[in-house]
């Protein structure tokens, strides 16, 4: 019995020999063959998903994220890249081929039919210099007797960094290089912070302006000041939510505005409730655009706005404009929502809603004095154009629209009158240039829009800054002015994507 099975182990021992003998020649078989796919003829040449890489503009002191450079192989032979160089002269590309980071590499092999990834970031010191600098640099494959190149180009920019940071007192800034805001930057009670022309704030993600004191923007139609997200990547250009907004507290009056362009946000503005002083306005918004925030793009409690040659534009979840009680005129001003998906909390987004209480709670009513002259209520859901939350119109709940258009005729009886709607326009589409996230959001007019020479002449009388429109154009060349922010030239690109 004992010697059945030592004979079977060895038996055993003598069968694992000989498949260990042919495993090991079928190896060496293929691992010649393998090598023997290998090319050195310089005809096989190798493919690259770009010639060259260009990065927007770069802040120093921050690694970018990774862009990938894919490399094909596809032919039906191995190549075997000799080399691979990283070329530059300031050392801010970093690269990573094949799982490996560095500057030089050597024989890396990519198969018949295969590829790999090259990974590129960008990180460069402060230098010192408030202009912007352009950084080239190039990544050199050698193989086969062929020397191939992809371009990295990238300008980095030095930056005012603001981190948790409080303004007291009275101050300036001016646009001699950007700002970058990080948590919250706070405007104390007895602060002033003036923004001079040309300047431009990234936001970093959940990062706000919280205003107890006032904020004064004095951008120009040639420089106009810009509040956005840090991300500057051409896909982020239409999403929203990449930081928070600006929210001014019951303390924060005398506010302005100019020239301003606040967007891509959680939201756009916020106003907490406060006394109203029917003279003097809380925030002044002239030649501005707030657009494309997660939830409203203007939500005010019992405040005093005036506005002229603005818009209002494509606020997604929640009512585009939210007027909560309070006193407000708006003159030659484009409210446009395009977005027509669920509200938040199951609350049905409107693109202007006027309300004497506030929608988040049942708690306590205000007044409400609403004026709207020249103006445009744009609803890509024809359902969802004007609301009013309010019992009936009072002493207390007053509106008054005068020579608007609106692309819908849906308003509850109660509220439709020829006392609250003066020579308005319905059911017609303004045509605006484009409405899409794909061809871009272009709210000026084409040139048979219904919305031309329809305005009343007596606001541009009244309210002598509405005489040029948001391109500071003049809007005395025609009989009557455009309704909107915008009046039509033959400049104004009139292709539009409006059915």
């Amino acid at each position: 019995m004992e010697t059945d099975s030592l004979n079977n182990f060895k038996n055993m021992r003598l069968n694992n020999n000989w498949i260990f003998l042919f495993v090991s020649i079928i190896g060496t078989f293929f691992l010649f063959s393998c090598k023997d796919d290998f090319t050195s003829d310089s005809s096989y040449r190798l493919s690259y998903s770009t010639d060259s890489l260009k990065f927007d503009t770069i802040f120093t002191e921050e690694l970018t994220p990774i862009s990938v450079i894919m490399i094909y192989n596809e032919t039906d032979k191995d190549i075997q890249i000799e080399s691979c160089d990283l070329l530059s002269t300031h050392n801010c590309f970093q690269i990573n081929l094949d799982g490996k980071s560095g500057t030089h590499f050597e024989n890396i092999n990519i198969l018949s039919r295969d590829s790999l990834y090259l990974f590129v970031q960008f990180y460069s010191k402060e230098i010192g210099d408030n202009a912007p600098f352009l950084i080239e640099s190039s990544v050199v494959f050698t193989y086969n007797k062929n020397r191939e190149r992809v371009v990295l180009t990238a300008y980095g920019q030095d930056v005012h960094r603001i981190k948790n940071d409080t303004i007291k007192g009275s101050v300036e800034w001016t646009n001699d290089k950007p700002y970058i805001i990080y948590d919250t930057l706070r405007i104390d009670s007895t602060a002033t912070l003036t923004i001079q022309e040309g300047a431009t704030l990234y936001f970093h993600p959940q990062s706000t302006i919280m205003v107890d004191g006032r904020l004064v923007c004095n951008g120009t139609f040639e420089a106009p000041i810009t509040f956005r997200g840090e991300r500057k990547e051409r896909y982020y250009e239409n999403k929203s939510n990449q930081w928070g907004g600006i929210h001014f507290s019951g303390n924060s009056t005398k506010n302005e505005l100019k020239y301003t362009e606040i967007q891509n946000g959680l939201f756009g503005i916020k106003i907490d409730s406060a006394e109203v002083d029917e003279k003097n306005p809380r925030l002044i918004i002239g030649n501005s655009q707030i657009h494309l925030v997660k939830r409203s793009v203007l939500d005010a409690h019992c405040a005093n706005i005036y506005a002229y040659n603005s818009i209002f534009s494509c606020g997604e979840i929640r009512s585009n404009v939210i007027l909560q009680g309070g006193i407000y005129t708006f003159n030659h001003c484009t409210f446009a929502k395009t977005s027509t998906g669920q509200g938040e909390y199951g609350i049905t987004p409107y693109t202007l809603l006027l309300t004497d209480k506030s929608v988040d709670s049942t708690q306590g009513n205000a007044s409400l004095l609403a004026k709207f002259n020249n103006c445009i209520i744009f609803s890509a859901n024809q359902e969802t154009g004007l609301k009013f939350e309010c019992e009936n119109p009072s002493d207390q709940f007053q509106y008054q629209f005068n020579h608007c258009l609106f692309p819908f005729n849906n308003i509850e009886e109660e509220f439709y009158s020829d006392e609250f709607f003066t020579e308005c326009i319905w059911e017609k589409n303004p045509q605006f240039v484009s409405v899409s996230k794909v061809s871009g959001y272009d709210f000026h007019l084409t040139e048979n829009s219904v919305a031309r020479q329809k305005g009343d002449l007596d606001i541009l009388k009244s309210f002598p800054e509405c005489l040029t429109d948001k391109d500071n154009i003049t809007r005395q060349n025609d009989t009557l002015p455009d309704l909107g922010a915008y009046q039509w030239h033959e400049e104004v690109e009139e292709e539009s994507d409006n059915p």
